[in-house]
Parts: C-alpha cells; sequence; structure tokens
C-alpha cells in the first residue's frame, strides 16, 4: 500500500504539527512531541487537501467532499449547501480581519467567509471582480496587509480594492 501524498501542514500553538494528505482518512496529528501521528476522526470527510490551525485553537481542513471546522472538540461541515463555490477546498488562509480564505482545486474563484454569530457568510470572488483567473491555487497576506493570489494567469495582489496582476512580462519565471 502506498504512503498517502501530504497536501498541507501547518504546526498548533503548542507545538503539535496537523497534516492533510490525500488520502481517506486524510488527517492527522502529532503525539509524544510529533515522534508518531495518528488518524483524526471526521466525520463525513473525505480525501484531505489543506489545513490551517488558527491562533484560538479552531481547526480548519479542506476536503474533497466540503470544508469541516473543529472548534472546542466538535467538527461542522460547510459545503456548496452553504455557499462555498466548490466542495474540493484545497487552500486555506486567515484573513487580517478575522475572515477566512478558500481556494478550490477547479476553477471556481476564491471565498471569503466572514464570521456571522456562530455561522459565516460566505463570497466568491472571480475573474468579474478583478482576478487575473478563476484557478486560484493559494492566497497570502503580506505585511503591509495586501493580499497575493497566485493563478494559471500569474499573481495577483489586491489593496482591498484593485488587483494589480504580475505575469512573465513582468519578470515571473512563468504565469502557471
Amino acid at each position: 500500500i502506498a504512503a498517502p501524498i501530504i497536501a498541507r501542514i501547518d504546526v498548533d500553538a503548542s507545538g503539535r504539527v496537523w497534516f492533510a494528505a490525500i488520502a481517506n482518512p486524510g488527517l492527522f496529528m502529532g503525539v509524544n512531541s510529533n515522534r508518531a501521528f495518528v488518524e483524526v476522526d471526521v466525520p463525513d470527510a473525505g480525501k484531505g487537501w489543506a489545513v490551517k490551525v488558527l491562533p484560538n485553537g479552531d481547526i480548519w481542513y479542506g476536503t474533497d467532499s466540503g470544508l469541516f471546522l473543529r472548534r472546542n472538540g466538535i467538527w461542522r461541515k460547510f459545503s456548496t449547501k452553504n455557499g462555498l463555490a466548490d466542495d474540493l477546498v484545497w487552500a486555506i488562509t486567515p484573513g487580517k480581519s478575522g475572515e477566512l480564505w478558500f481556494a478550490y482545486r477547479g476553477p471556481f474563484g476564491l471565498t471569503r467567509a466572514i464570521p456571522d454569530g456562530d455561522s459565516y457568510k460566505f463570497t466568491t470572488l472571480t475573474q468579474a471582480d478583478g482576478l487575473p483567473s478563476n484557478q486560484v491555487y493559494f492566497s497570502k497576506f503580506d505585511t503591509r496587509g495586501r493580499m497575493w493570489v497566485g493563478t494559471d494567469r500569474g499573481v495577483a495582489v489586491s489593496d482591498g480594492e484593485h488587483w494589480v496582476p504580475y505575469r512573465r512580462g513582468e519578470g515571473l519565471a512563468w504565469d502557471d
């Protein structure tokens, strides 16, 4: 049996390592000072693609069957039924104001999740909103609070109002 492919790794505040594996089950956590790893039971989860542990202890887990949040030891599932653009979430980025951003394996744009009471309000950005492509591979915030996204058509940076694209003509090795 082949070992699962590790898609993402994160580390919580205590130093425990978490990783998402393209397998089912696909979420693992370190035990015994990360000398061993155990499967984490996430009900109704498919193959793992992304994991992000927030400073408050929340764990976000992206799978091919939806997005899962563990808060206070309880898992909650989000999917297209809740407002995600697709169920296969493969990148999770915490925002500068408590929001979260999600990218997908397919060309579905970038979804922003804003806390709304005990739930979240989801809004998806696409090329119509200025992204260079709907295929977003990752997003990260720089020290100035600007969001950078990597797409199949180069990278782009947003100041919160406008997206500025960068491609091969601006010095990138390639667009994808």
